[in-house]
This record gives structure tokens, C-alpha cells and sequence, in this order.
């Protein structure tokens, strides 16, 4: 089952591609409560050069970000590469899922997405 438009499953995405965008729904799937990101499970099994490498590389700004309870990340991974790096309180891994209010409050505040 693909998530409604309506459904906060889609809410991070709303803001980027609008309220009745198809994209926002198709990159989700599941139940409702039970909801995930519709992809292949192989992309986990990649691997490829370094992360660390590449986001140290960036020619770019760069902040990261990651949920306080996040198994996969730590802010002193995070600010070896960042020392501006934050961690979001009460949330784990996929902040945008749990918490998608979190994170366009954060990309408002540090690159002013959303404001004109």
C-alpha cells in the first residue's frame, strides 16, 4: 500500500513538492502506523568509498544533523567532519520520519529553506 497524500507519513516531503504531489506518497509504503521508505533493501548492502572522506571533500557548506538516540552516528563522529554538527533530542535515525517538524525547523533556521 502506497501512503496517501494526506497521510503525515508524507509530511517532510509536503513542503518540497506540494500537498497532492504523487512524489511526496510514491516514496512511501506499508500500513497505516507501520509506514517505511518504499526501496529496494539491497542499497544497505553497498559499499563504497569512505563517508567521512566525502563529506570532509564537500565544497559546499555542510552541517549535519542526527536524532539523540541514532545507533548509527554520534555528534563526535559527526563534528570531526562538522564541529557545527547537532543532535536532535528525543529521536533516533530517520528524524525526518519521526519528527519531520524538527527537521524543516532546522533547515529554516541554518540555510533558510522555506523563506523568502
Amino acid at each position: 500500500m502506497v501512503a496517501s497524500r494526506a497521510d503525515p507519513a508524507c509530511a517532510l516531503a509536503r513542503p518540497l513538492f506540494g500537498s497532492g504531489s504523487d512524489a511526496a506518497s510514491a516514496g512511501v509504503t506499508g500500513e497505516p502506523g507501520d509506514w517505511r521508505v518504499a526501496m529496494d533493501p539491497r542499497a544497505y548492502t553497498a559499499v563504497g568509498p569512505s563517508v567521512p572522506a566525502i563529506l570532509k571533500a564537500c565544497a559546499v557548506p555542510l552541517r549535519l544533523a542526527a536524532g539523540a538516540n541514532d545507533p548509527m552516528v554520534t555528534l563526535e563522529n559527526m563534528r570531526a567532519i562538522d564541529p557545527g554538527a547537532v543532535v536532535f533530542p528525543g529521536v533516533g535515525h530517520n528524524v525526518h520520519w519521526e519528527a519531520p517538524e524538527v527537521v524543516w525547523e532546522f533547515l529554516e533556521k541554518s540555510v533558510g529553506l522555506g523563506q523568502t
